[in-house]
C-alpha cells in the first residue's frame, strides 16, 4: 500500500481519534476501548489503526472480530476496501484476509459463539493484536481469550530481516453503552478512576465527527428520550428494552420513573438468596386505595472486589441484612419490616454449623434494629403465572399502576435484560467474571419482584388468574390471609 493512504488515515480523523491513535502508539496500553455512542467514527478508526500497524510492523498479523463474518463483510469490508483501494494488497475472499506487500495481513473472523460455545477456533490462533468490532455483540470469553492470543505470534527472523521489528500485544475494542460484560470490565472502572494502566477508554459521540452532517444530527433528536440518551449521549447507565423480554409490558418512559418514599407507608422487602453477582433485596411500598405499588429502593451484597483493597465479602446472609439494615437506615425508617422471598431461604443450610437458614440469618440482622412480619411462603411461586400477572400489573389490570424509581439502576438492568424462554419461563443466562466464576447474571431483582407480588397482592393475582390463566400445579397457598384484606 502506497504511503499517502496512511496519510490519509490522519488527516480525515477527527481530534477523538487522533487522541486515540496516540495512546494506542504510545505503548503504555494493551487493552484499549473507543466509543459510547453511534457516528463517532468507531469502524472507521478500528480499521485505519490496523492499517497503520501493518504497514508499521511488516509481516506482522492482525485479526478482527465481530459476532459473525456476516457483519463484518456487510459494514467493515466496505472500510477496508476505502484503505486497499488501489494498492497491491491482496484479498482472499473465501477466508477474508487482507495481505499487504510487506508481508502484514488482516483477518476478519466471527465468534460465532453459539456453534462453538468453546471458542476452539481461537485457541490456535497466532496474531500480534486483536481488535472487537462493536464488543457488546461479543462474550466476555471472547474478550479473555483475545487479550490471550494477542500477541502470540512472533515474527520469525529472515535473512533480510534478521531482526524484526516485533510490535507489542494490543486488543482494540469499539462498543456502543451496553449493559454485558463491557460496562463492569471497563466502563463502570474507568467512570470510578479504578480502570488499571494497562487499560485505556475515550468516549466518542456523533458530535466529535466533523464528517457527520448537522442535519442527521438534528434527525436523532426524533428518537425515543431513551435511545437518545443511550445512542446519542452515549449514557451507560440506561438499559433499552430487549426483544423477548420476560417484563414484556415494562416501559422505561411510563414505569421507570422518580418514586421517592412515604415515611407513613410500610416498606416491605423481598429478598433473593443467590450470592452470584450479589445477593439481592429490593424495597416497596404499596397503596391499596389507590391501587399503587412502588418499588422504593434496592440493595445488593456483594462479593469482594480483588482490585479493590478496601472492598468486603458481603455476598452471604449476614452481609444482606446489614445492607438491608443501612438502606432502611439511610430513609430514617423506625417501623414494622415486612419480608418476602424466595421459600428456600428458609430451609436448613449445612454450611451455617447452627444449620441456621439464609432467611433466618438474614432477619437476626434485622431484629436488632426493627420488628417484622414473615410474608415468605411454603413454596416459591409459579414463575410463568407470577411473570404475567406482574406484566397485567404493568398493564394497568384492575386499575393498578406500578412504578420503579429510577435512582434503582441495577433493578432496572435487570428487568429489562432478563429474557423469556420457549415455555415462558424466565431465561437466566449464565456468564463467567474474570475470576472465571459462572453464574447467572441476570433475574435475581426479578424473582423478588416475583415474590414480593405474588403475596402482597395475592387477592388480585386470584382474580387476575381466575379470568386469564388456567390454574397451575405448581400454584402454593402458602399463608391464607391478604395484607390488605
Amino acid at each position: 500500500m502506497q504511503e499517502t493512504k496512511t496519510n490519509i488515515v490522519f488527516k480525515d480523523g477527527n481530534k477523538k481519534q487522533a487522541e486515540f491513535i496516540e495512546a494506542v502508539m504510545s505503548g503504555k496500553h494493551r487493552i484499549l476501548c473507543y466509543g459510547g455512542a453511534i457516528r463517532g467514527g468507531k469502524s472507521y478508526l478500528l480499521v485505519a489503526i490496523f492499517v497503520v500497524l501493518c504497514q508499521i510492523f511488516p509481516r506482522s498479523r492482525w485479526a478482527i472480530f465481530r459476532k459473525d463474518l456476516k457483519r463484518l463483510r456487510r459494514n467493515t469490508r466496505p472500510i477496508i476496501n476505502k484503505f486497499i483501494e488501489g494498492s497491491s494488497v491482496k484479498v482472499n475472499e473465501s477466508e477474508q484476509t487482507f495481505t499487504f506487500e510487506n508481508g502484514s495481513m488482516i483477518m476478519f473472523i466471527g465468534e460465532n459463539y453459539d456453534k462453538d460455545k468453546e471458542l476452539e477456533h481461537m485457541k490456535g490462533l497466532e496474531v500480534n493484536g486483536i481488535g472487537g468490532e462493536e464488543v457488546s455483540e461479543l462474550t466476555n470469553k471472547w474478550f479473555k481469550k483475545s487479550i490471550e492470543r494477542s500477541g502470540s505470534y512472533i515474527i520469525p527472523p529472515t535473512k533480510d530481516d534478521p531482526e524484526p521489528n516485533q510490535p507489542p500485544p494490543i486488543t482494540i475494542l469499539t462498543c456502543n453503552p451496553t449493559q454485558t460484560w463491557v460496562k463492569e470490565v471497563i466502563y463502570d472502572r474507568w467512570k470510578n478512576g479504578t480502570l488499571p494502566a494497562e487499560y485505556f477508554y475515550l468516549p466518542a459521540y456523533v458530535t466529535d465527527n466533523p464528517y457527520i452532517p448537522a442535519s442527521y444530527i438534528e434527525s436523532l433528536k426524533s428518537l425515543p428520550i431513551y435511545e437518545y440518551k443511550v445512542f446519542v449521549e452515549g449514557d451507560w447507565d440506561v438499559v433499552l428494552k430487549t426483544e423477548n423480554g420476560f417484563w414484556h409490558a415494562l416501559e422505561m418512559g411510563e414505569h421507570v420513573t422518580y418514586a421517592d418514599y412515604d415515611p407513613h407507608t410500610p416498606v416491605h422487602v423481598s429478598i433473593d438468596a443467590n450470592t452470584m453477582p450479589y445477593c439481592s433485596a429490593t424495597f416497596w411500598q404499596v397503596y391499596p386505595e389507590s391501587k399503587r405499588a412502588v418499588q422504593i429502593g434496592e440493595a445488593t451484597a456483594t462479593h469482594r472486589d480483588e482490585k479493590d483493597e478496601t472492598s468486603t465479602d458481603d455476598n452471604h446472609a449476614k452481609g444482606l441484612g446489614r445492607v438491608i439494615i443501612d438502606y432502611l437506615d439511610g430513609i430514617d425508617y423506625n417501623d414494622t419490616v415486612i419480608v418476602y422471598g424466595d421459600a428456600t431461604t428458609k430451609n436448613q443450610n449445612t454450611i451455617d454449623e447452627a444449620k441456621r437458614s439464609f432467611y433466618y440469618i438474614v432477619v437476626e440482622e434485622l431484629r436488632e434494629k426493627y420488628t417484622y412480619i414473615s410474608r415468605i411462603g411454603t413454596k416459591n411461586p409459579p414463575i410463568v403465572e407470577t411473570g404475567e400477572f406482574v406484566n397485567a400489573l404493568y398493564s394497568g389490570f384492575n386499575g393498578w399502576k406500578l412504578t420503579i424509581n429510577e435512582q434503582c439502576k441495577v433493578s432496572i438492568s435487570d428487568y429489562f435484560s432478563v429474557l423469556r424462554d420457549m415455555d415462558g419461563k424466565m431465561l437466566k443466562k449464565r456468564t463467567t467474571n474474570e475470576q472465571g466464576v459462572s453464574y447467572e447474571e441476570y433475574g435475581h431483582m426479578s424473582d423478588t419482584k416475583r415474590y414480593f407480588f405474588y403475596e402482597a397482592l395475592r387477592s388480585v393475582y386470584y382474580e387476575w388468574r381466575d379470568r386469564y390463566s388456567e390454574p397451575s400445579e405448581a400454584v402454593s397457598i402458602g399463608i391464607d390471609d391478604n395484607l390488605f384484606d
